[in-house]
């Protein structure tokens, strides 16, 4: 019988397995929650939980001589097993006093390394926080870079650019095998850290316009027409 498992080179695709139903809210949830109401306080504490999970989960790794796959560097000393390849805040939720992750579907055949495995979790969140059209706290002009740092000081992370550096290309070989994108485009499109919510927002910008249009530009003609003609009155008056 079909498994469902799809292997792409080093990446594996395991659907098959049914996931229980578990209550509660993931911190994905509770974060997007602390965003909206601009609480970077309770923002911060979810993080924070969340990288102490990941931290109970992470094991002693001996780096591997050669390249087993790009999310496993040869200086990687922390790493998680095998399954956490995808460990953004949307898969952990918290029910009966236990974190469980809910969806590993994702498999390497080696653990991953921790420090890029937590980055690519931020970029998902920020991505989120950016794209969605929420209200957040950094304002419309922040770009996707900005709110990816803020949310790893908030988390107590500090990110070497090295890391960033081998996460990107990381993410470019999985979007690649997964999705089948070029490079450029994966660079241009998800990779964009430059991109920010007013460039997202057209619906937003012409809102602004119209408003703009109603509350002051209209006003202002209007009342420049009225003195114009008040000056038309005037002179047709003289010339009587």
């Amino acid at each position: 019988g079909d498994t469902g498992v799809r292997q792409h080179e080093w990446l594996m695709q395991e659907p098959g397995r049914t996931r229980p139903f578990h209550r509660g809210r993931t911190f994905g949830e509770q974060a997007l929650a602390a965003v909206r109401a601009h609480d970077l306080d309770a923002l911060g504490a979810v993080l924070r939980t969340w990288r102490a999970v990941l931290d109970d989960r992470a094991v002693d790794v001996d780096p591997p001589s050669s390249d087993l796959h790009p999310f496993l560097l040869s200086e990687t000393k922390l790493a998680l097993p095998d399954g956490h390849l995808d460990v953004g805040l949307a898969n952990f939720v918290e029910s009966e006093g236990r974190v469980l992750l809910l969806d590993d579907e994702w498999r390497t055949g080696h653990p991953v390394d921790l420090r890029i495995a937590e980055y690519r979790a931020l970029w998902v969140l920020a991505h989120d926080v950016i794209t969605l059209g929420i209200e957040h706290p950094w304002g419309d002009w922040a770009s996707l870079d900005e709110v990816v740092g803020d949310l790893a000081s908030l988390a107590g992370m500090f990110v070497e650019p090295y890391v960033v550096d081998a996460w990107r290309e990381a993410e470019v070989q999985l979007q690649q095998l997964y999705a089948g994108e070029p490079r450029e485009g994966v660079l241009e499109g998800w990779l964009n850290g430059s991109k920010r919510s007013v460039d997202l927002r057209p619906d937003r910008q012409e809102a602004d316009e119209l408003r703009w249009l109603r509350g002051e530009a209209v006003p202002r003609l209007t009342a420049a027409l009225a003195e114009r003609d008040a000056e038309v009155d005037a002179l047709r008056r003289e010339r009587d």
